[in-house]
């Protein structure tokens, strides 16, 4: 069986995964779906030996676009040009 076939069929890649440190210590995954997506993959905090909760928890994180800064146009030459 190749890597990205398993029993079910074959597997999609989606992302890569970064190993990650938050301010207060944890460590989580995170990895981009785009330039508008993001995800991170944390441990159950909840989680105790005898319940059936997940192991790690999966969030989407939607990303807002980073602005570019804009150029002045030839409609709107800015405040450095006289019109004459």
């Amino acid at each position: 069986m190749s890597e990205n076939e398993n029993e079910g069929g074959a597997r999609i890649q989606l992302s890569g995964l970064w190993k990650q440190q938050s301010r207060a210590g944890k460590t989580y995954y995170s990895g981009s779906l785009g330039p508008n997506a993001q995800l991170q993959l944390f441990p159950n905090q909840y989680k105790k030996a005898e319940d059936r909760r997940p192991d790690l928890i999966l969030y989407l994180v939607k990303r807002e676009p980073k602005k570019r800064e804009e150029l002045p146009t030839k409609e709107d030459p800015g405040d450095d040009e006289v019109p004459f």
